[in-house]
């Protein structure tokens, strides 16, 4: 399932579901999508993955993993930083 029809299908129950606990639906909504950005670049559905797999056949798929990892890694920093200190994914808004 791509991301798109992923935000599609459960944005919907889960946003209702974090905005009756509390939860900002911008910030919630900021981190449902980089969540499935991280979904789409790890194994075992990693559709980016297969994606450049598809365009760079001659390029084995373990090395695009590995080539994929510090994308990864940085996503997962800034999923941690945004759960710590919610306002930096609410930032920019401020200057609305």
């Amino acid at each position: 399932m791509e991301g798109m029809g992923l935000m599609l299908l459960t944005a919907p129950l889960f946003t209702a579901v974090g905005v009756q606990a509390g939860i900002d639906p911008v910030w919630f909504g900021v981190f449902v999508v980089m969540l499935i950005e991280i979904g789409m670049l790890t194994p075992p559905v990693g559709m980016n993955l297969f994606t450049v797999k598809a365009m760079c056949p001659e390029i084995a798929l373990s090395t695009i993993v590995h080539g994929s990892l510090p994308f990864t890694a940085a996503n997962l920093v800034a999923v941690g930083l945004i759960s710590l200190w919610p306002a930096l994914a609410l930032f920019p808004l401020r200057w609305i």
